[in-house]
């Protein structure tokens, strides 16, 4: 059978409420060559700390990365945003700039881990959709991705170009 009626890990998540996704945690984490090192970003609702447990490999290093928190109905936005990009459902990239995590623990909606690694402008649209999907509200959390995004993509080649 060549068609695979599993669905996407991305469609599992947009298909819950905001009140399921209370425990989503999703990491963002530069890959690739990099002239100074930048830290990951971290964030969850504000029901549940961040676990780095729930995070494979590379592993967290609570020391060196950029958190903050969103509501659940954010959270549910940057899902709906991710989920919709036509980035979403592309293979694994050749050259990573970006690689994103989301996990879902302890929640109606099931235990569900949806992973992306992006290249070229997809990295920088995907980072994009996180930061429009928060909350005009929520400066802190726009200005941790601010920084985030300074950190990721300064000093590199542009997304798509080869170093």
């Amino acid at each position: 059978m060549d068609h695979d009626d599993t669905p996407h890990p991305l469609d599992a998540l947009a298909a819950a409420t905001p009140r399921d996704l209370r425990a989503l945690q999703a990491r963002l984490t530069p890959v690739g060559p990099r002239k100074a090192p930048v830290p990951s970003l971290v964030f969850s609702s504000f029901y549940h700390l961040v676990d780095p447990d729930w995070f494979a490999a590379p592993p967290l290093d609570p020391a060196t990365v950029l958190t903050f928190t969103a509501a659940p109905a954010e959270l549910a936005d940057v899902v709906h945003a991710l989920a919709a990009a036509p980035f979403a459902r592309q293979g694994r990239a050749a050259a990573p700039l970006l690689a994103i995590d989301l996990v879902l623990r302890h929640s109606r909606a099931g235990d569900i881990d949806a992973g992306l690694v992006l290249a070229g402008p997809a990295a920088r649209d995907a980072v994009r959709a996180v930061t429009d999907a928060l909350s005009p509200a929520n400066g802190v959390g726009r200005d941790v991705m601010a920084l985030f995004t300074a950190a990721a993509f300064a000093g590199g080649p542009e997304p798509g170009e080869r170093p």
